[in-house]
């Protein structure tokens, strides 16, 4: 990265944050080359974060709620309403609502947009 022709190169303070999150994720190694788990997490083009949680979660058998977790986590929060809506929304999501989970709350909301789609 110190070699690439950057028109404007970035700030060194956020390429090494960058590498800092890599070596968290275990994709990259001591010298900076990229692990097993690297190799793949770059073949998945979406956050370092989430492509990892998705590899992880395939090894732990989990892979379709964390889909479900890692698509809701990508797009604007679905259950968001314009003002004049959000009491009777939020009555409507209590029934779905996890109290101890958010994340089961998402993989239920899940749940039913696919029975609507259906």
């Amino acid at each position: 990265i110190e070699n690439f022709p950057f028109v404007e190169a970035p700030d060194n303070r956020y390429i090494n944050d960058g590498f800092r999150l890599l070596d968290e994720l275990n994709a990259i190694t001591a010298t900076k080359q990229l692990t097993d788990i690297g190799k793949v997490m770059a073949q998945i083009p979406i956050e370092p974060r989430f492509s990892r949680m998705l590899i992880e979660a395939k090894t732990k058998g989990v892979l379709n709620e964390i889909l479900v977790i890692v698509s809701f986590l990508s797009i604007q929060d679905p259950r968001e309403r314009p003002k004049e809506f959000q009491e009777a929304s939020y009555q409507k999501h209590l029934a779905d609502c996890d109290k101890q989970s958010d994340f089961t709350s998402i993989i239920n909301l899940w749940q039913i947009f696919i029975v609507l789609l259906l």
